[in-house]
């Protein structure tokens, strides 16, 4: 039989063109179970994200949390040495528990459906021109193949460092963790006391190449008076409230600020204004600044402040830990690197 309608034709071509596609893009549905690159761990996280409610196993977990610090493409032996310190930090806030909830933890996390959509978009923006990206953008199909195949490779990354974790005289420690420093992280002991002396202060160089290391915000003197306030903050100088009314001069305000008070790694300490003295991590957090590495100044009628780094400068820098994996440094090199730790079992 000769088949006259062209369109017919196209159809029957591209069904039978796609059609191995189309079967293992839908395919597939979002398996936190049982799955053979993984070794469980027995102790629960149950995840609360909005409408999302799950409890999931602490080694299918630590994936939510290394993908809101790391994208999927970082080095991998970076990611190695981050998953021992996300997996160190949970179980060291549960203790001795078995469950714990996302809301006690406190940690940033991306949910296996958001993980989904993101990494689908990913794809198909990368991909735009692929059969694979076409049918995405067109039709919408192949997300799940797309977060079996990411969730797949992560699993092997953490099966690699399975239920290793950081221990100090025999105890799991806190291991702090930040996104860039400002050249050096923080000596634990100096600020935190001896019980937090195995984090280390370390030389950071190519932190200070990165794009997001240095931050400036400008604010007017009204705009800092009013967020100090609404945190109740309240600034005396010779017994007096100050800032009950706007009418202060900007170079007297300014003269007012000391943030001498600094670490030894130059983070600020506390911020003194007038006679009140504010921590460092507060004023920031306050301002909303990206790291206690600050130094304030007069702008144009205005107030500049400037931060290096982003986080608080304790334990591991993650950019660091990145360049360093890129200068090919294994994961328990890098984790020894920041943390006077021992690397053990649980």
């Amino acid at each position: 039989m000769i088949i006259k309608n062209w369109r017919v034709v196209a159809v029957l071509g591209l069904t039978i063109l796609i059609f191995p596609v189309l079967i293992s893009f839908v395919a597939g549905k979002i398996n936190v179970h049982n799955n053979d690159n993984l070794t469980l761990s027995g102790k629960i996280i149950k995840v609360d994200d909005g409408g999302y409610v799950m409890e999931m196993d602490l080694e299918e977990f630590i994936p939510c949390v290394l993908m809101a610090q790391m994208p999927i493409d970082s080095p991998l032996e970076a990611m190695k040495a981050q998953a021992v310190v996300i997996r160190t930090y949970i179980l060291q806030k549960m203790n001795e528990e078995v469950k714990i909830s996302t809301r006690e933890l406190g940690l940033p996390f991306v949910s296996y459906p958001k993980l989904q959509d993101i990494w689908f978009r990913q794809y198909r923006i990368k991909f735009p021109e692929s059969l694979e990206g076409i049918l995405g953008n067109i039709m919408g199909v192949g997300a799940s193949k797309i977060f079996q195949e990411n969730i797949e490779y992560l699993y092997t990354i953490i099966q690699k460092t399975n239920m290793k974790v950081l221990k100090k005289d025999g105890e799991l420690i806190l291991p702090l963790y930040h996104g860039i420093s400002n050249g050096m992280t923080r000596d634990g002991a100096e600020i935190l006391g001896s019980d937090y002396s195995y984090m280390k202060s370390v030389t950071c160089d190519s932190d200070m190449q990165q794009e997001n290391y240095i931050g400036t915000s400008y604010f007017t003197m009204e705009e800092i008076i009013n967020k100090l306030e609404a945190k109740d903050i309240i600034v005396y100088k010779d017994n007096k409230e100050l800032f009950t009314n706007t009418e202060m001069d900007l170079q007297e305000f300014l003269e007012m600020i000391d943030c001498s008070n600094k670490d030894q790694a130059g983070y600020v300490i506390s911020v003194k204004i007038g006679d009140t003295m504010v921590a460092g991590e507060d004023f920031a957090k306050v301002l909303g600044l990206n790291s206690t590495a600050m130094d304030i100044s007069e702008y144009e009628n205005g107030i500049r402040i400037t931060t290096k780094g982003a986080g608080h400068g304790f334990g591991m820098s993650l950019a660091y830990a990145k360049q360093l994996a890129k200068d090919g440094m294994q994961w328990k090199k890098i984790l020894k690197t920041f943390y006077d730790a021992t690397i053990t079992d649980y």
